[in-house]
């Protein structure tokens, strides 16, 4: 299954390569940047100035450079520890529901009222 999947993503990616370099030569020319292709499906800059939009699209790849950290932070933890990262006391709060966390349903209760949760698996 896993050299199906691949070979599928890997397709997906030539057709992508493919279609960006059609939009750079019927429509952008010199003006295409690199990953500009689907950049906004929502068109939520649509009418911003080209400073604002550039300024996102930074933004966009600081935030994709930080995610590749963590997960090297991620990679490197479990390699030093010998452990998953999930069951290290340490990360318990990152994977565990927040509304779980003692001290959050302690907050939670002062804030609206002694209403408790009823735990589903019960």
């Amino acid at each position: 299954v896993a050299p199906l999947l691949m070979t599928f993503f890997m397709l997906n990616l030539g057709y992508l390569d493919i279609y960006s370099s059609e939009i750079k030569e019927n429509e952008s020319g010199d003006a295409f940047l690199p990953g500009e292709c689907f950049w906004d499906p929502l068109a939520i800059m649509e009418g911003a100035p080209d400073s604002m939009k550039r300024n996102m699209q930074e933004r966009e790849i600081l935030n994709g450079r930080a995610s590749m950290i963590a997960v090297a932070a991620y990679i490197f933890e479990e390699g030093m520890s010998h452990k998953p990262v999930i069951s290290l006391a340490a990360n318990d709060l990152l994977f565990e529901p927040f509304f779980l966390v003692p001290f959050v349903q302690a907050w939670l209760d002062t804030q609206f009222g002694s209403v408790s949760y009823i735990d589903p698996g019960i």
